[in-house]
């Protein structure tokens, strides 16, 4: 009885024997130094971590451990060893979550060491000044007829875009830049300019916090409309599964050199959050409100926007699709003094946008833009629609 006791203890732990052995040959060995390395990064053991990755690259090619030894060097300051590694898994054409985050990198990158980068394009406008497509209008129950003193014709144009910045500072808190985008026209009428100067600077040694100083100046047709210096606080959030949150308060104040009563404090809040609804899509989510305060009451407002935006990345053909849908009303606070009633807009637009990421030449690779904006007014002559589109050449990543 003794014996058969023996022989049966015998045989489980021969059957242990045989099930730890399997276990540990299921075990993989990389798994286990890419692990080894994760656990050095996160310690901020750097030396060791860009080590191990580097030596587990060798032996698997994996784009996976390239990416990690890609940050490791960020995380440690090697930023030109960094953009080699990131813009090498950017070639293996890596999921779109992977693509973004890799952008995101290779942007700080860009601002540590200062930038310039230019865009241009050709753009056709059905309706570049928003005027009304109607010709008979109400004014105080009274219709007359309205014909507008310019051509009303589709517009073709040369779209351009310049933008430069520099971080500063050995922790890179500081950053200054400008930022130049409009369209010249076959009418100078219709041109338009955007010039934007600013300053930003992270708070609180949050890397997600940033206050920023800006002076705008748009120009129309060759004059200058409005300037709007204004400062904002921005906040944002990038989660380790590819969502984003995102969130900016601005303060500015509008000043039209021609139509002073439009003059004014301009507050507004924007939030935006996506998500990833599958392995190389995205879908987004906005909401905004603005606050106008005009010099005269009638032309102050609140105007409430909501979107939604789609990304779809098709890697096997380098697409980057966008599709956008936007809703925004603006009710006003006063009797309009020619119409004689409160207005009020409802305005919508949809937009999309098709790039080929792997056509690029330094970097600029073409984009298709298309968008279609109407706005429904109580008052005729803000009614309108527009087509908008436009063959742009602009950097990716």
């Amino acid at each position: 009885m003794k014996i058969l006791c023996w022989l049966k203890f015998l045989s489980f732990l021969c059957l242990l024997l045989v099930q730890n052995e399997s276990i540990a040959q299921t075990v993989d060995p990389n798994q286990i130094a890419f692990e080894k390395s994760l656990f050095h990064l996160n310690q901020q053991e750097y030396s060791e971590a860009i080590n191990g990755f580097e030596e587990l690259y060798l032996k698997t090619k994996s784009p996976r451990v390239m990416l990690e030894w890609a940050r490791a060097c960020y995380l440690s300051g090697d930023l030109k060893r960094a953009k080699e590694l990131f813009q090498e898994v950017l070639g293996e054409n890596p999921p779109m979550m992977v693509r973004e985050r890799i952008g995101f990198f290779l942007e700080e990158i860009s601002l540590s060491e200062g930038k310039i980068e230019a865009s241009s394009g050709v753009v056709v406008d059905t309706n570049p000044r928003a005027v009304t497509n109607n010709r008979i209008l109400n004014i105080f129950g009274q219709s007359f007829a309205y014909t507008p003193t310019f051509d009303t014709s589709p517009q073709f144009g040369i779209g351009y875009g310049l933008l430069g910045a520099k971080a500063f500072g050995d922790e890179k808190r500081f950053l200054v830049g400008f930022n130049i985008n409009g369209a010249k026209f076959e009418d100078y009428f219709f041109d338009r300019t955007n010039l934007e100067e600013y300053a930003t600077y992270r708070i609180f040694d949050n890397s997600n916090l940033k206050i920023k100083g800006s002076y705008e100046q748009f120009f129309y047709g060759g004059n200058l409309l409005y300037t709007a210096p204004g400062i904002s606080l921005l906040n944002s959030k990038n989660f380790p599964n590819g969502a984003y949150w995102t969130n900016t308060i601005k303060f500015s104040n509008l000043d039209y050199p021609d139509y002073s009563y439009l003059s004014g404090p301009l507050n507004s809040f924007i939030t935006s959050y996506g998500y990833p609804i599958i392995k190389n899509g995205t879908l987004g989510f906005e909401w905004g409100i603005d606050r106008a305060n005009a010099n005269e009451n009638p032309y102050s407002y609140w105007n409430q926007s909501i979107g939604l935006v789609g990304n779809l990345y098709l890697t096997n053909l380098y697409l980057k699709f966008q599709a956008k849908a936007v809703a925004a009303n603006r009710t006003f606070d006063d009797l309009d003094p020619l119409f004689g009633i409160v207005r009020q807009d409802k305005k919508r637009g949809i937009y999309f946008s098709l790039i080929k990421t792997d056509w690029k030449i330094y970097g600029v690779a073409p984009s298709l833009d298309i968008g279609y904006e109407i706005n429904d007014s109580n008052i005729d002559l803000y009614t309108y629609s527009r087509n908008i589109m436009a063959l742009n050449f602009k950097k990716v990543y």
